[in-house]
């Protein structure tokens, strides 16, 4: 199921947090994680000049206190975490797939000077 999670909204130098809860048009709270294994997250940007945009998977266990999606990986020598995130300085599209845990989960987007974003998310069981 892919649904919108952020019309296409002009960021200056801010943090925006994905509504919680995100209600589609259907009537459905999108950012309830029950149901759904992963889901798959297209951050779309319009940067302006020399501006960043990095949006950041968040999950919760009460939809109060939210904490960085992350996963774990191999060095080498060690076991290394991550944190669920990607970046654009140009416009384009990136796209992050994200395990979910927890009762709820957003997408954070943090810019450095003006960016129109987009966040679509296609939910998988």
């Amino acid at each position: 199921m892919t649904v919108d999670v952020l019309s296409a909204t002009y960021i200056a130098t801010n943090t925006v947090n994905t509504a919680f809860p995100n209600v589609d048009s259907a009537g459905r709270d999108v950012s309830k994680t029950a149901g759904w294994k992963s889901v798959d997250i297209f951050v779309t940007g319009a940067v302006s000049g020399t501006a960043w945009m990095t949006a950041t998977a968040q999950v919760s266990a009460d939809g109060t206190n939210w904490a960085n999606a992350t996963y774990e990986y191999w060095t080498g020598s060690a076991i290394s975490t991550k944190t669920q995130a990607r970046s654009l300085s140009a416009n384009g599209t990136t796209y992050m797939s994200v395990p979910l845990a927890g009762e709820y989960w957003r997408v954070s987007v943090q810019t450095t000077g003006g960016v129109t974003t987009t966040v679509k998310a296609t939910l998988r069981r």
